[in-house]
């Protein structure tokens, strides 16, 4: 862990923390020291709304790492992570003293959480935080939830800003997978948007507002039983696909309509392959004539940035002969034809996903090959048809199911149900056909 604290420090004090804690000094000066196994634990994935989607967790949205400190009998067993907060010691006692919660018997309360370690559950049960956010199943959204039943999910370790809230109502003795796909289905989407949900950073509504529903009889007990299992496999799924997709660079979401909806983060995808860049293709030039001067199969890229514009913007496109122009304020960068898909979609990537528009690090970004476009149609496919939408056959077979279910006849062609897609439409007819099957076409419309 860096201590940036340690830059002030004399060369023989710097080392002697390394001695200490284990660690060693960079090139800039800055001391490093390595964490124990305890601390390590202590460090949690930190999330806010951005990353919250239906069922799952947008995992390259991480904003960072939070350190996680229940209880101040932790202290001597956290030396490094101390020393860090530390740092910030003067700052977090003024923001205690703001709040008047400041415990003179208690000095190390200081690291602690601000609020109680634990919770209280609905059957009056304790849930322990930690425990919780390490690694058991959690429901979360948006404090400012509106209209739109969107419920995120993990069983991984996380914790989150204080614009999303978790889901306790239901308890220990709801299963937290039929809350899931219940929270998120049709019907719910359908409650929601008829009865929209004000909430307000200091309380929310939203847990008393909900109504759960719970099966009436033995047939819907048995399908309760096969919706745990399914949303349990959807969100199995979904983390593969973060895993195996989203950080590798491609960003879908599960309503896309066709493959060229999903969105490539270029620079992640291809940040370990070794291309040729903007710069590397590029020759600034300071006027337009000079631009039929140079050798295009060499430089098919010509930079015209006259004022020194350092901060970019969306580019306007101009076809002019043999060359794209892409213009912006006073800066023109001209592509030949031959590279301009290859240098769009490089372009189109870094306004999508880069978080500041600067001209020296967009002429360091990498330029993709025929090859890299082909591999990337080839994932884009592959990605498509694990979430793509269903045939009116398919739809109406796994209504043939449900039905089967409710009516305690053999569910033929029930493990045909294994993409997304499928799952997810099998979850929304359930609840239909449980709660409300006499609106179905109108719920499914929602």
């Amino acid at each position: 862990m860096k201590i940036d604290s340690s830059i002030n420090l004399k060369r023989s004090e710097k080392q002697k923390l390394g001695e200490q804690f284990t660690g060693e000094i960079d090139s800039s000066g800055y001391a490093w020291l390595e964490l124990s196994d305890t601390e390590k634990q202590r460090l949690m994935d930190l999330y806010k709304t951005p990353s919250v989607y239906r069922h799952g967790l947008d995992v390259s949205k991480r904003v960072g790492k939070l350190i996680f400190f229940e209880d101040e009998r932790l202290y001597p067993n956290c030396p490094v992570l101390i020393l860090y907060l530390s740092q910030y010691k003067a700052e977090i006692l003024k923001k205690l003293e703001e709040y008047n919660e400041l415990t003179p018997t208690r000095p190390n309360k200081w690291v602690t959480l601000r609020r109680s370690a634990n919770i209280t559950l609905p059957d009056r049960s304790k849930r322990i935080l930690y425990d919780y956010y390490l690694d058991k199943p959690k429901i979360f959204y948006n404090y400012r939830v509106g209209n739109n039943n969107i419920f995120g999910f993990t069983n991984n370790h996380m914790v989150a800003a204080t614009d999303m809230y978790f889901f306790h109502k239901f308890g220990e003795k709801i299963n937290t997978y039929y809350m899931l796909a219940y929270l998120n289905s049709k019907i719910m989407t359908f409650y929601f948007k008829e009865r929209p949900i004000e909430l307000q950073r200091q309380k929310s509504n939203v847990e008393n507002d909900i109504p759960i529903f719970l099966p009436r009889n033995d047939r819907e007990q048995l399908l309760q039983r096969v919706i745990i299992a399914y949303e349990r496999k959807l969100t199995r799924k979904l983390q593969r696909l973060e895993r195996f997709f989203r950080l590798k660079g491609f960003h879908f979401d599960l309503n896309i309509s066709n493959e060229d909806e999903t969105e490539i983060d270029l620079e992640t995808f291809v940040s370990e392959v070794d291309l040729l860049t903007v710069e590397d293709l590029s020759y600034r030039v300071s006027g337009d004539l000079e631009a039929y001067t140079i050798d295009r199969d060499s430089f098919p890229i010509l930079i015209l940035n006259q004022h020194n514009l350092k901060k970019l913007g969306r580019f306007k496109e101009i076809v002019f002969g043999n060359d794209v122009h892409f213009k912006y304020k006073s800066l023109t960068i001209i592509v030949h034809q031959k590279y301009y898909d290859k240098f769009k979609i490089t372009i189109d990537s870094y306004f999508n996903f880069a978080e500041q528009f600067d001209i020296r690090k967009f002429v360091k970004i990498k330029i993709p090959t025929d090859d890299i476009r082909d591999i990337i149609h080839i994932k884009k496919n592959q990605l498509f048809k694990k979430i793509s939408g269903l045939s009116s056959e398919e739809k109406l077979r796994i209504e043939k199911i449900i039905d089967n279910i409710l009516q305690d006849k053999t569910p033929f062609g029930i493990r045909g149900i294994s993409t997304v897609s499928k799952i997810l439409y099998f979850i929304d007819l359930s609840f239909i056909k449980m709660m409300a099957p006499e609106y179905k076409d109108v719920i499914l419309m929602y």
